[in-house]
């Protein structure tokens, strides 16, 4: 077993604004506890810091499988009150934009993956490649990745074949 007092030291890969806590194994998943270092966190409505914690939560946040194992990382999150008052807003919670992006349950590189592979293999041999590839996949949601990056080649506008599903490019 590892030396968990060094954590980050054993993962092939970085979490921004984060510090790892533990790694550990649940079943076959890797999980990843982590906590976030931005001290003071900007409202998103008024960008006004605040230093007055609220509350804490825990989110779960698909990543790119390591050596065959699926990751998921369990970042420690804060929300925060805002004490401007004429901000609408009343508490806040803090962003992981270096991490993952706002309300998102997947990272930027797994989304990528997902999509690369749908374009490549598509409809249900993309689901099973990624199924095999240990990557967690839901084929509504994969077409609608897709469906937000396609982009017309032509006037005509389609894709040529079917990605996941049946997405076709609309022209602009």
């Amino acid at each position: 077993m590892p030396d968990m007092s060094n954590a980050a030291s054993i993962l092939p890969f970085t979490l921004p604004g984060c510090i790892v806590d533990a790694v550990r194994n649940a079943g076959a998943t890797l999980l990843v506890d982590a906590h976030t270092t931005q001290p003071c966190p900007q409202c998103p409505a008024c960008g006004h810091a605040s230093a007055r914690m609220h509350s804490r939560y825990l989110r779960l946040v698909r990543d790119l499988p390591d050596t065959d194992c699926p990751v998921r990382l369990l970042p420690r999150a804060r929300r925060f009150f805002c004490d401007d008052d004429a901000c609408p807003k009343r508490t806040f919670a803090e962003r992981l934009p270096d991490l993952v992006p706002y309300r998102a349950r997947r990272t930027p590189r797994l989304i990528r993956a997902l999509r690369d592979i749908g374009f490549a293999a598509g409809g249900e041999a993309g689901a099973r490649l990624a199924a095999r590839l240990c990557m967690p996949h839901e084929r509504r949601r994969s077409a609608a990745s897709m469906a937000s990056t396609c982009r017309p080649s032509s006037t005509h506008g389609c894709l040529g074949g079917s990605a996941i599903g049946s997405l076709r490019c609309r022209p602009s």
